[in-house]
């Protein structure tokens, strides 16, 4: 039996003085075999990036991890991918510990 669950969140997307709105979304599938989440960006990879996992959980990891680094690298070619505030990451900036 397979399943489908699909994240989603609305993100800016800025460049330069120019600022848009996107969906950022990560969909994850499994079946009997394998463990999938794909993950697009909206302004860097619009195409879905699969990441395989061992389990839901892990391909759910990956795919997350492979977010935050597309977006850290698209900051350093100045595309800002922001949620929140332009320091957020998409949501995916990691909280400072308390």
């Amino acid at each position: 039996m397979s399943a489908k669950i699909i994240f989603e969140r609305e993100v800016h997307v800025t460049v330069g003085e120019d600022e848009t709105l996107g969906v950022l979304r990560i969909t994850c599938t499994n079946d009997e075999d394998f463990a999938v989440c794909s993950c697009a960006i909206p302004g860097i990879d619009e195409k879905d990036r699969p990441s395989y996992g061992m389990d839901e959980l892990h391909a759910l990891c990956l795919a997350i991890e492979y977010a935050k680094g597309r977006i850290l690298s698209a900051k350093k070619n100045g595309i800002v991918i922001w949620w929140v505030d332009q320091n957020d990451l998409g949501g995916f900036a990691q909280s400072e510990k308390r």
